[in-house]
């Protein structure tokens, strides 16, 4: 009977220690996510006010106080060419307001960034012209449906111009040829569509 007693306290003691030794790992770990959290949320974000827009702006709209909103953005995180003061997106001119306006570039979505590659410097012009680089022309090129490829070229798109015509060749024959004029030229517009972003 001792030997029974004996054996059920050994038992017991053992599965006591197992008992304790595994709440104590539980408890260790717990404590350490515990701590892991703590010092996560104990970071803090570093944070600036950019304006961003207030609702949908199209292509060729003349950029308004309304049409923008101030919010808050990770620093860490801004693109290029953000806006964070008034005074800069909208600087003053007394009373002519037309060499101060901007006029929206590409198609912008509510609570997007305002950014300047997006829209006009102040007071310029929204034609293509304040898309072409400096020294740089633009051409009209007729095309036709087979030539404009139905339709899906869009504006900032590259493409190649060839020229077929007919020469005449060394014996004065004439012949057809077709010659590279120039290689990977950036589309401006199509039509009278300039905005990238159209559909």
């Amino acid at each position: 009977m001792r030997l029974v007693f004996g054996l059920v306290l050994v038992l017991g003691l053992g599965l006591a220690g197992v008992a304790v030794y595994m709440a104590r790992n539980y408890i260790t770990a717990y404590q350490y996510a515990l701590d892991a959290e703590r010092e996560n949320s104990a970071r803090v974000i570093e944070t600036t006010k950019i304006y961003v827009a207030a609702n949908k702006l199209k292509y060729g709209q003349i950029l308004t106080e309304e049409d923008v909103e101030l919010v808050i953005f990770p620093t860490e995180s801004l693109p290029d060419g953000v806006f964070t003061d008034l005074a800069i997106l909208f600087p003053e001119d007394g009373e002519n307001s037309k060499n101060t306006r901007r006029i929206i570039l590409r198609a912008i979505e509510p609570r997007e960034p305002l950014l300047s590659v997006k829209m006009t410097n102040p007071g310029q012009s929204g034609g293509i012209t304040t898309q072409l680089e400096a020294g740089m022309r633009a051409f009209a090129i007729r095309v036709d449906v087979t030539s404009g490829v139905s339709g899906f070229l869009r504006p900032d798109d590259r493409v190649d111009v060839y020229w077929t015509g007919r020469t005449r060749d060394g014996a004065g024959q004439f012949i057809e040829v077709t010659k590279l004029i120039s290689s990977n030229i950036r589309l401006i517009a199509i039509d009278q569509i300039a905005d990238s972003g159209s559909s």
